[in-house]
């Protein structure tokens, strides 16, 4: 699918900015695409959670959706 192949690609993308700020420069690939696996994964466990806990509509409603936020963010650390 093109969505999953851009979400891969913006992964790719992300990682190298992230690991060139913090000064890491190697011409292996294999660390980057491990990073980026990882990164993918972390973000699709978290949008699956979230959207869990969006589900439930009049929970959400009743309350700040921040609170949500917050408490799924403590889950992943």
């Amino acid at each position: 699918m093109m969505a999953d192949r851009y979400a891969s690609d913006l992964a790719l993308v992300v990682v190298a900015q992230i690991t060139q700020t913090i000064g890491y420069s190697c011409s292996l690939s294999a660390p980057l695409e491990l990073l980026q696996d990882i990164l993918q994964k972390f973000v699709q466990e978290f949008a699956r959670d979230m959207h869990g806990h969006m589900e439930h509509g009049k929970w959400y409603r009743q309350t700040n959706g921040t609170d949500h936020l917050s408490k799924i963010t403590k889950n992943h650390e």
